[in-house]
């Protein structure tokens, strides 16, 4: 990135860059009061079941690649499609203009690098709502053809248990919140109860289809998974308040600032539309978003926000 103007850390008159983003996204994750560590799931409501990988507590925005997986993430059947968070919308906004629409970026994969967890290990570190992600290194574009990137991290110094409770109230989701209408209108699913009834009754059909084939290693695992899964959705079903079924309505809500400078070891200023607009090294970025739709049949959950970044002046102009 060439030398450029001091970039303040904030000011109204800034140009800025809006990249609005949403999708659907994988989390196998156990759950209270199982340990943050439990690899299959004993008494929370999410569970590892058969042949099934383990619950490693991931965030995964994408469905990469995964050697342990033969070259894919594990995505349960009946889960939401397509699985992968993307660019929605992106605009220029410079002050006293019209935003500029940047088609170029819309479409582009959204993805937090590393194997990025929400932390609160058992109340150990924060309570449930309000812990960070870690570690939170976000990348907008292909790994070859890179567009934006900037790594976020609780603690630059330390890690995330060891980090002091201001540097993870900082990136600290602040809240959890029953939200069936944000639900409902970001991804269609307005009544989790039915929802489940429907997919019990797919995972009954298939696995009545699996019992009349031949009783081979591999279709025992798979009639290990459904019968699991089967069980689970039961007891929402037959307890509507429970938290299989009360809990997909949740959205845990995060708004941080993306720090530049000295807090953030890796920050690239990416070239975007041939070099238009370059970002600053030390202005800082804010991201807001929101994790939602929790599905602990399929594992997956909804992604849905918008990070703003100042940009350098001599950024994008007006057609």
């Amino acid at each position: 990135m060439s030398s450029s103007p001091k970039s303040p850390k904030s000011s109204p008159n800034m140009d800025r860059l809006l990249i609005e983003f949403s999708g659907y996204g994988l989390m196998r994750i156990p759950t209270d009061p199982d340990p943050t560590d439990d690899p299959r799931g004993v008494s929370g409501y999410s569970f590892a079941f058969g042949d099934e990988p383990d619950l490693d507590r991931v965030i995964r925005l994408q469905p990469e690649w995964d050697e342990k997986t033969d070259g894919k993430s594990y995505i349960r059947t009946y889960a939401p499609q397509p699985i992968g968070v993307t660019v929605t919308k992106a605009e220029s906004h410079r002050p006293g203009l019209d935003p500029i629409s940047i088609p170029e970026l819309v479409g582009l994969p959204v993805n937090w690098e590393d194997g990025p967890k929400l932390e609160n290990r058992n109340l150990i570190l924060t309570l449930p709502g309000q812990e960070p992600i870690s570690p939170f290194r976000m990348r907008i574009g292909y790994p070859d053809k890179q567009f934006i990137f900037r790594s976020s991290p609780v603690d630059p110094n330390k890690p995330v248990y060891q980090a002091p409770p201001d540097n993870l109230a900082r990136m600290a989701a602040y809240g959890m919140y029953n939200e069936p209408d944000t639900i409902g209108r970001a991804t269609g699913m307005w009544d989790a109860y039915a929802r489940a009834v429907h997919r019990r009754t797919l995972l009954q059909t298939d696995l009545h289809k699996l019992k009349s084939q031949p009783d081979t290693p591999e279709n025992q695992a798979k009639i290990a998974v459904i019968e699991g899964r089967l069980w689970q959705l039961q007891i929402g079903i037959d307890d509507p308040s429970n938290r299989r079924i009360r809990n997909c309505t949740m959205v845990e809500r995060f708004n941080f600032m993306m720090k530049g400078g000295n807090d953030t070891k890796e920050t690239f200023g990416p070239k975007i539309l041939n070099g238009f607009l370059q970002t600053g090294a030390e202005a800082d970025w804010n991201i807001a978003f929101w994790i939602g739709a929790w599905d602990p049949d399929t594992l997956s959950a909804y992604f849905q926000g918008t990070l703003e970044i100042p940009y350098l002046q001599g950024g994008i102009q007006p057609p």
